[in-house]
């Protein structure tokens, strides 16, 4: 189950809102004053009663129902790629890609955990994947930043079963960081959360890594 921090309501939108699971955790979230919205192919004694707690419910999934302001979309494994809503997810991460072609800007920060998570996989031999691999990476990023939302990112992660510590020592991923595309001279490029949307590109001399990385193992 997705978990948030009731201390911070958002906007979240679920596809598939008058799902059992799905209509459930969006009634909590509607108790706990989060900004509900969803969709699904058509009414439901479950739909009527979220739309009679102020969710707004869309009947019919196509790309519109889907804003940039949303802090959150979930989404199922029901849910496939030609789905018009998760396309629309995707296209809204494509047009950071396509304004920064060259990725010198914006686009680096969808490289968040990348830089240490490759050093992970590659530890590995690839036996971890690239998608847990990159959640270690994110997690060990997030501790040794101090992030301000440190603990409710390593629950996300946790909450999705997703690894967030690894065996491997600092100095096994420090070699492996040395090697990563972002590199130029004796500088990396470290994307740094701050916080939940609050990340910054960050330059860091190929000598701090080994420490910083060893700050969040």
């Amino acid at each position: 189950m997705y978990k948030i921090d009731f201390n911070k309501p958002e906007h979240i939108h679920f596809i598939g809102i008058g799902g059992i699971s799905m209509s459930g955790l969006a009634e909590i979230l509607l108790g706990a004053g989060f900004s509900i919205s969803g969709s699904d192919m058509k009414p439901s004694a479950l739909t009527n009663q979220l739309e009679s707690k102020v969710a707004k419910v869309f009947y019919g999934q196509c790309a519109e129902n889907i804003s940039a302001e949303y802090n959150c979309v979930v989404y199922t494994a029901a849910i496939h790629a030609d789905n018009p809503e998760f396309a629309r997810c995707v296209e809204l991460k494509r047009n950071v890609v396509i304004e920064d072609e060259f990725d010198t800007g914006a686009r680096m920060k969808l490289n968040l955990g990348h830089t240490i998570g490759h050093g992970v996989e590659a530890k590995s031999q690839f036996a971890i994947s690239h998608g847990q691999a990159v959640a270690i990476g994110i997690a060990i990023v997030s501790r040794a930043a101090l992030c301000q939302d440190c603990q409710r990112i390593l629950t996300l992660l946790w909450q999705f079963s997703l690894p967030i510590h690894t065996d491997y020592t600092a100095e096994d991923l420090y070699i492996h960081a040395l090697s990563d595309k972002k590199r130029s001279g004796n500088t990396v490029n470290l994307i740094i959360p701050h916080g939940i949307g609050n990340c910054a590109i960050t330059p860091m001399n190929v000598n701090q890594i080994k420490s910083f990385i060893e700050a969040g193992l």
